[in-house]
């Protein structure tokens, strides 16, 4: 608001001035009339009279010219408070029009970090709702489009460093044969990554893998078989056997028969060297293992009779 200028001492003293000549001048008037009386006989009457009347109206004169001077003071200062009161309400709307760009730029910053903080933590519906916000509402366009192509590119390699995790998840169940786990994560991700190429015909990876792998199962548990470790085929065996159907184990019974016999003989033959060696430890993990394996073979009732001597000289 701009100040009050200060008036300069003429101006300001101009009226009482030309108040205090009237009244100097009336005086004047009063005294030539008073010496006119006295030396000039013959008017004496009018003079007298117009003293009089004179004197009568000269309050009348001083107020008159005292209340103009008093009005035009007065509508000095209205014009001055009026000048002021523009300035003011000029700068009222100035500051209006101010806070008005202060408060959209704070409101810019503010949806700004909004945008921001929603990008980091891949909130990508309500990124893309407030661009259209700074878009539509505010007109910011350029950037507006500048933000919304970092969205599309950082939820395009977020969505793809997801399914990468994914799919990654799904093969290392694969290698190690949890076909029912990989047939269920299958069908969550197909789900939920639907569009994805990567992600389509998984549920027939897991039904290839397993048949691939049953396949050679079947191929080692015969070389293992016809060769001299009962051990080995006997372990291949039982994985295999996890894969057969009821159809299919006539195929195999004769040649699982003569694995399981094997394995059994050997085992026997090394727990009674053990304990002929009076390799006490061996011998009890042998025992332990036949009992396990071959639970209702005879020598598997044998060795339950010779464990309790074998522990007490273990612990002798």
């Amino acid at each position: 608001m701009s100040e009050d200028r200060p008036r300069s001492p003429r101006r300001a003293s101009a009226r009482p001035t030309f108040t205090l000549f009237a009244g100097i001048w009336m005086a004047v008037v009063l005294v030539a009339i008073v010496a006119l009386v006295v030396f000039v006989e013959p008017y004496r009457g009018p003079l007298i009279a117009a003293g009089l009347l004179l004197l009568a109206i000269s309050p009348l004169v001083i107020a008159v010219t005292s209340t103009t001077d008093i009005n035009r003071s007065a509508e000095r200062r209205t014009l001055r408070i009026s000048h002021q009161l523009e300035e003011v309400i000029a700068d009222l709307r100035l500051s209006d029009t101010a806070r008005a760009v202060l408060s959209r730029r704070q409101e810019h910053e503010l949806l700004r970090r909004a945008i921001e903080q929603d990008l980091t933590e891949g909130q990508w519906d309500s990124a893309h709702a407030l661009i259209q916000k700074l878009d539509v509402d505010y007109g910011w366009k350029e950037e507006a489009a500048g933000l919304q192509e970092r969205l599309d590119r950082e939820r395009a390699a977020t969505f793809d460093r997801s399914v990468h995790e994914a799919v990654e998840g799904f093969e290392r169940l694969l290698r190690d044969h949890r076909w029912t786990e990989a047939y269920t994560e299958a069908a969550r991700l197909e789900r939920q990554y639907p569009d994805s190429p990567r992600i389509a015909g998984l549920r027939e990876r897991v039904d290839t893998g397993r048949l691939v792998y049953r396949r050679d199962l079947e191929r080692r548990f015969h070389i293992a078989a016809s060769g001299d470790d009962p051990d080995e085929a006997l372990a291949i065996f039982r994985e295999l056997d996890l894969y057969l159907t009821p159809a299919d184990a006539p195929r195999f019974q004769e040649e699982a028969k003569r694995v399981f016999a094997a394995a059994r003989e050997k085992l026997a033959v090394n727990f009674k060297a053990a304990v002929h060696d009076h390799r006490w430890n061996e011998a009890l993990t042998l025992g332990r293992r036949l009992i396990e394996e071959f639970p209702n073979s005879k020598m598997a009732n044998e060795v339950r009779g010779l464990l309790p001597s074998i522990e007490e000289r273990l612990s002798a």
